[in-house]
């Protein structure tokens, strides 16, 4: 999904050329150039009570601040009533120094204080000499937090970076060197991180540190900035402050690819933390043939057996263990070892469809993989024996996330009512081929029912109550979960005849692909990551791709946004809006965190009142009472959105899990309950 551009603040387009290095330095040049960190930055997490003045030089220019070392955190502070500005007129900041070499870097600091009245600034110092320097801050205007970057030259003044950031505490930002290029970003979780510019400024760098300031003249607001550490991230302290978290959660194992050969196959995985990766295999679900596994720590994961039959069906289950111990044991795989290619059909070979409600979208979806020895020559399918259809296969950057995935779009119309059967053939260049039989059990007269409701805790197969549209899925205990990250995965619930319904969900987002964030293409990750919900959809539209892509018009998308507009200035805006049927913002607000790790409530509400569709949206974390107000309202005209259709889970580039689902009906009774607030209770004698 093409997440809609913003009209960005502070663009210039320079030379094509321009682009190009850029694009190389910043993309290309920082593995290499990270690996090989000799800045010679030492990490400090505060922890000894004092401050290690054989690494930090602390500097007071006008000599009435202050820095206490205490409960693991540096404080600097600077006192009201008087201006301890960072400019081309001066740097007055109060601040602690460690002197670097000049050569690339990347550090990364948390804050743990929250600047909360006009002028308060907290932010990292990147220094030549005291007329030559790089600030990277964040300060409040009063009404908002804004991330801010400037470069000084003498008296020469560049604003790199100005957009407002959500609330924030504790803040981190990580800052990346490469050569005379800088890379900004932050995050409120250390896990899911925001590019919030990159810029180029020459300068040679002497020394690097924390700073504090206040502006304002004799209205300067005093201020005390909390440091919990400043890491350069080639030697983070770990654990940092020595305490080791008590980790309990085991890896979790997802994105499963399987290549097969002649006489091996391969298996490709992703975890969601560090770890070791096993493969056992065998005959049968015994794995009496033994097992294979890598001991190094990684999220991505690669093992072959080889030396197998061929011709010869085996089995297999995937095992990843973290640092601490934690194990996590995938379901059980099967796979084909033959020179003809291997089809892997994801959900099952028999497929219900219809059941709950005959037309939850326009198509139904058959998904799954295709590998061999050798390349594909064809590959396409044939629904009861009609003329056979070309399918592609992946990776298209579009709904084809890996090597060799598949997606086929069937109308159901093209369905027979009761038993359909449907054949995906492969051929390769050599001739070798492989049929695999899919039947398609349709249900063709059936309403969705509502209200309806899910508990994930009582399915056992996802289609039973949903239908998958994209990506791999799989049920834990606290949802159904994403087991594939990329473009637009989807669940399809309900009806394409609902109309007016609100749907609750509860959504935990564990991470974002970060590939989102940290490279330079103009549209990475098809504009940014996100989360949410569809209302009123009635699938993709035909537009000559395969398979479609085309998610506009639709009725209005619910969703929380890391979306990036990536011009020769990097903007993101991070937030929760309301996106209409022709895919435009009609209304956002940046000021509502969603920190990875910690469930929220997601309310959505789509009607048609007076002509008019109406929709609103709200978000919570599920610990804390649900708010009075909706978060979102905005209308759209009957030409600008769909007024029915069925609603869609969605994950965009982003390893999220859907709590339990209710959908109730805004026809004609109001099953709202009232909310019950401020109650007050007065005493009397009796």
């Amino acid at each position: 999904m093409d997440i809609p551009k913003l009209n960005l603040e502070h663009s210039d387009y320079r030379s094509i050329f321009f682009h190009f290095v850029f694009f190389f330095l910043c993309y290309v040049l920082p593995t290499q150039h990270l690996q090989a960190d000799t800045s010679g930055y030492i990490s400090d997490d505060f922890n000894t009570g004092a401050l290690n003045t054989s690494l930090w030089t602390f500097v007071d220019p006008i000599g009435d601040g202050a820095f206490v070392v205490s409960d693991t955190q540096l404080m600097l502070s600077v006192p009201g009533g008087v201006e301890h500005d960072i400019w081309s007129s001066g740097n007055d900041s109060v601040r602690v120094m460690q002197t670097i070499a000049d050569v690339d870097f990347q550090l990364e600091i948390k804050f743990e204080s929250d600047t909360a009245e006009r002028f308060q600034i907290q932010g990292l110092l990147i220094e030549q000499d005291s007329s030559n320097f790089i600030r990277i801050d964040v300060h409040s205007d009063g009404t908002n937090n804004r991330f801010f970057a400037a470069s000084v030259a003498g008296m020469s003044v560049s604003e790199n970076i100005n957009t407002i950031i959500s609330s924030y505490s504790p803040l981190y930002i990580r800052i990346t060197r490469i050569i005379d290029e800088w890379i900004v970003e932050y995050s409120l979780d250390r896990n899911i991180w925001n590019t919030v510019g990159r810029f180029s400024h020459a300068l040679t760098v002497l020394a690097v540190g924390p700073f504090v300031a206040n502006a304002g003249g004799s209205s300067s607001p005093a201020y005390t900035a909390v440091i919990d550490y400043i890491f350069n991230t080639s030697s983070a302290i770990d654990p940092e402050d020595g305490i080791l978290v008590n980790d309990t959660s085991p890896p979790f194992i997802r994105d499963v690819r399987k290549v097969a050969g002649n006489s091996q196959f391969e298996v490709f995985w992703e975890t969601d933390e560090s770890a070791t990766g096993s493969l056992d295999f065998g005959l049968t679900q015994a794995y009496e043939l033994g097992t294979i596994e890598h001991t190094d720590l990684s999220r991505d994961h690669q093992l072959t057996v080889s030396g197998l039959d061929t011709d010869t069906e085996y089995q297999f289950q995937l095992r990843s263990g973290d640092l601490s111990g934690n194990e996590n044991v995938s379901k059980n795989f099967k796979i084909n070892v033959s020179e003809n290619p291997f089809i892997d059909s994801w959900y099952d070979s028999i497929i219900n469809f219809g059941q709950l409600g005959s037309n939850s979208a326009r198509w139904i979806n058959i998904l799954g993989n295709v590998s061999g020895e050798n390349p594909l020559n064809t590959f396409s399918y044939s629904l009861n024996g009609a003329a056979a259809v070309l399918l592609n296969t992946g990776s298209d950057g579009r709904r084809l996330q890996d090597e060799g995935d598949f997606n086929a779009d069937i109308e159901f119309l093209d369905l027979n009512d009761g038993v359909n059967s449907l054949d995906i053939t492969a051929v390769d260049q050599l001739g070798n081929q492989t049929t695999n039989n899919i039947t398609v059990n349709y249900s063709a007269n059936n309403n969705w029912p509502l209200p309806f409701s899910i508990d994930w805790q009582t399915v056992s197969n996802i289609e039973d109550v949903a239908q998958i549209v994209d990506g791999q899925w799989l049920i834990t205990n606290e949802g159904v979960r994403t087991a594939q990250q990329g473009y637009d995965r989807l669940l399809s619930i309900g009806d394409i005849t609902w109309d007016n319904y609100q749907v609750t969900v509860p959504i935990t987002l564990h991470s974002t692909d970060e590939a989102c964030t940290i490279n330079l293409q103009e549209n990475p990750c098809n504009g940014g990551a996100a989360l949410g919900v569809l209302v009123r959809w009635q699938g993709h539209h035909p537009d000559g791709n395969q398979p479609y892509y085309e998610w506009r018009p639709l009725g209005a998308l619910g969703w929380y946004l890391w979306q990036i507009s990536a011009t020769q200035e990097i903007h993101n805006d991070v937030g929760l809006f309301l996106t209409g049927g022709d895919g435009s913002t009609i209304s956002r607000d940046r000021s509502i965190p969603l920190p990875s790790g910690i469930k929220h409530t997601l309310k959505m509400r789509a009607e048609t009142v007076s002509g008019v569709h109406e929709y609103k949206l709200k978000l919570w974390p599920t610990s804390e009472p649900e708010p009075n107000s909706w978060s979102l309202e905005s209308t759209q005209s009957l030409q600008e959105s769909f007024g029915n259709g069925s609603l869609l889970l969605l994950a965009h580039y982003a390893d999220v899990t859907f709590g339990n689902v209710s959908v109730v009906s805004l026809n004609n009774s109001d099953t709202t309950p009232p909310i019950i607030s401020n109650v007050q209770a007065t005493v009397t004698a009796t």
